[in-house]
């Protein structure tokens, strides 16, 4: 019998609360909401707030921690906060996710702030796509560069990319890619395809769910030596309440 590969797990080093990694407060309640890892350490983004907090890579010493906010012109009305935050590769320009907001024609959609090294706002995008409505937005965003063209896809929030009903049934996960766009002055170029995910075979368990905004610094290992790291603002604790 051939030997298994090994699978990489990912082995958490460490978490603080986001409220012990920025004792003076300056970014609303401080719910998390995304996380970029870069030099310094890590940019978290709020979904209360239009803030970026800046956190070293020392998670326990808070003290050169800073809160940023960006400048020149925001779109208005204001967002309450942003849901997601990814780098492009090629230009080092962070784009900035709004979850969901409601176009000129009445439609819902996603939009993308794009910002400069420097935290100035470059330009401000709609990710052309329709959303169910304001409670059913986009949850996440990358940015990948393949073949010299960079892509922005966009996981729904809702199953299908629906609300409601539909957007609770399990199955139907659904990543939408985007172009970017080649003008500096706007970040999104087209729609270009939809991606399904499978569905995930991992059982539910009954019970309920706590949820503390945090960060946690994680590294991906396939033994007991760790190697790599990312960061995480999703630290969420699980009651189970057993059934047998």
């Amino acid at each position: 019998m051939p030997p298994q590969a090994k699978v990489a797990e990912l082995v958490l080093v460490t978490e603080r609360r986001i409220a012990e990694l920025f004792p003076a407060g300056g970014a609303g309640r401080m719910e998390a909401s995304g996380v970029l890892a870069n030099e310094q350490g890590f940019l978290v983004i709020f979904d209360d707030s239009r803030n970026i907090g800046g956190v070293g890579a020392d998670l326990a010493d808070p003290a050169g921690n800073v809160v940023i906010t960006p400048s020149g012109a925001a779109d208005s009305p204001a967002w309450d906060g942003y849901e997601d935050i990814a780098r492009d590769p090629l230009t080092g320009e962070d784009h900035l996710l709004v979850e969901v907001a409601e176009h000129a024609d009445g439609e819902w959609m996603a939009k993308v702030e794009r910002v400069d090294a420097g935290f100035t706002r470059i330009s401000a995008s709609w990710l052309p796509f329709r959303l169910p409505d304001a409670g059913k937005g986009m949850e996440g965003l990358t940015c990948v560069v393949r073949d010299g063209v960079t892509y922005l896809p966009a996981i729904c929030e809702g199953n299908r990319c629906e609300g409601g009903t539909a957007g609770r049934r399990p199955g139907g996960g659904r990543i939408q890619v985007f172009t970017r766009s080649l003008s500096r002055q706007a970040a999104i170029g087209a729609h270009l395809r939809t991606a399904r995910l499978k569905p995930s075979r991992v059982k539910a368990t009954a019970g309920t769910q706590r949820s503390v905004s945090c960060l946690s610094y994680v590294a991906s290992s396939t033994s007991s030596t760790a190697s790599g790291a990312l960061g995480s603002t999703s630290c969420r604790s699980k009651v189970a309440s057993s059934r047998s």
